[in-house]
């Protein structure tokens, strides 16, 4: 995934499949992120008609904040079959998710600047020096 990718996109679908009733609650299934986004990145929307999972970009991604997400992703039902059991609810996956970099151009630390040169200054002075960065800490060349 290109670390630009804008916010909003899908980055895949997940479906997990409930023997139960349909149209039940219990058949029901929500989907987690438990692991692997520490920055809170990604979120999943339920398409409720289908019950399918799509992960999406929720914040702008940043490549030197994170650059893989090793996702570990539940599927739950939201509500308890029988009342007082305890039983295993869960199915968990693991998802790997790689972003590609993409250089951001270096920027100057001030947007303007005016420098008022007199008419027979001599050919070859210098009249100013300006500053650019990269904001990834690259070296500019």
């Amino acid at each position: 995934v290109p670390e630009l990718a804008e916010v909003g996109t899908t980055l895949l679908t997940i479906k997990a499949t409930d023997a139960d009733d349909p149209g039940t609650g219990s058949s029901k299934v929500e989907y987690h992120i438990v692991d692997g986004d520490p920055h809170d990145l990604l979120a999943i929307e339920v398409d409720e008609a289908t019950g399918e999972g799509r992960v999406y970009i929720a914040q702008p991604l940043d490549y030197e904040l994170q650059n893989f997400f090793n996702l570990k992703i539940d599927a739950r039902n939201p509500e308890p079959l029988i009342e007082g059991v305890e039983y295993d609810e869960r199915a968990t996956t693991n998802v790997v998710i790689q972003l590609v970099d993409v250089d951001e151009p270096p920027e100057f630390e001030v947007d303007s600047l005016q420098v008022n040169v007199p008419e027979n200054i001599t050919v070859g002075t210098i009249i100013m020096t300006a500053e650019a960065k990269d904001p990834e800490g690259k070296t500019i060349k």
